[in-house]
């Protein structure tokens, strides 16, 4: 990295200094926020010791990525454990890795969810932390196996489900749900009450609109199940390097499959301890109820992601698509 840093030099807000800015315009400046995002994990999150009592979490999208991340560090940390991840061999190989459970579902079909929480509920009677992590970037108007957008049904729909499923162990355990958001929650979202699935989004609004839905339920979780003693969180993590969106024709794949862009995006370990951190959290002191942290520090969420009104269309649209596609006999257990 170009031009070590000396006593007399200053930097600006955004962490970047001017030999950046001089040596390298766009490149120097975010060679700079990436050093500035290090160092702040390193001086919270990068710590051998745990931060709390030995807690029970569960980690969606656990087989590899920064969930993967996070599950090493929470496990060296002494922390009981339930991976989840799609792919039966990588979440297999991982748990192993760790010797706690590793149970598979695919978000791409709804009739998994009722069974995971079931699994769950086999293992544990209480949650302390649930890391709603699983997710992904799909291609315009690619449909699930319940013929449902997948951009929605993946980055918020099953994962709100399983967060219904498990509020009677969420409720006995400490009842933090920390939802894995974006930036792009930001940079393109486009959530219309009137479309709230995203079938008239294309594939990067319906990617942000599926990670605001995620700040939105955080908020909301806080706002209305605070008496069960469950509390929402969500961050974005960076902009992680990683075959995110490989097998997918979204236009971000071309960011994410470029190596030269890998070199300032953030490694899934360091996206992993940021979501580790959040883990260990108390709520009250290290986070706020309904937070949304940009890495590890709090920021005002995007607009929509605090409109009660916005959420009422939404849960509205997700009862009425997860109560048709449920497998019989199966109900919710209560509404957020």
């Amino acid at each position: 990295m170009s031009g070590q840093l000396h006593s007399t030099t200053t930097s600006d807000p955004t962490g970047t200094t001017p030999q950046d800015a001089h040596s390298g315009g766009l490149m120097g400046r975010a060679r700079g926020v990436l050093r500035r995002a290090r160092t702040q994990v390193d001086s919270l999150a990068r710590r051998a010791e745990p931060r709390c009592a030995p807690r029970t979490i569960v980690i969606t999208g656990a087989s590899s990525g920064i969930g993967a991340e996070a599950a090493r560090i929470l496990s060296g940390r002494g922390h009981r454990l339930i991976l989840v991840g799609r792919d039966p061999e990588k979440t297999a190989r991982i748990a192993a890795e760790l010797s706690v459970p590793g149970l598979v579902a695919d978000y791409a079909d709804l009739e998994s969810i009722p069974r995971l929480a079931a699994e769950i509920a086999q293992l544990t009677d209480r949650i302390d932390v649930l890391c709603n992590n699983a997710g992904g970037i799909f291609a315009d108007r690619e449909l699930s196996t319940n013929q449902l957008p997948m951009a929605y049904q993946v980055n918020f729909l099953a994962g709100w489900l399983l967060t219904e499923w498990l509020r009677p162990q969420l409720s006995r355990g400490l009842g933090l749900v920390v939802n894995t958001a974006s930036i792009a929650a930001r940079m393109f979202s486009d959530l219309d009450q009137d479309d709230i699935q995203g079938l008239r989004a294309d594939s990067q609004a319906a990617y942000g609109n599926g990670k605001l839905l995620n700040i939105l339920h955080a908020q909301e979780l806080s706002r209305r199940l605070a008496a069960e003693g469950i509390f929402g969180v969500s961050f974005h993590p960076g902009v992680i390097a990683s075959q995110f969106a490989h097998t997918t024709t979204n236009p971000l794949r071309r960011l994410y499959d470029n190596p030269v862009a890998h070199r300032v995006m953030t490694s899934p370990a360091v996206g992993g301890r940021r979501l580790a951190f959040l883990a260990e959290s108390t709520v009250g002191v290290d986070v706020m109820p309904g937070q949304y942290s940009h890495h590890t520090r709090r920021t005002t969420p995007p607009d929509q992601a605090t409109s009660p009104e916005m959420w009422e269309a939404v849960r509205a649209q997700a009862q009425a698509d997860v109560q048709a596609l449920l497998p019989q006999g199966w109900t919710l257990q209560g509404r957020a």
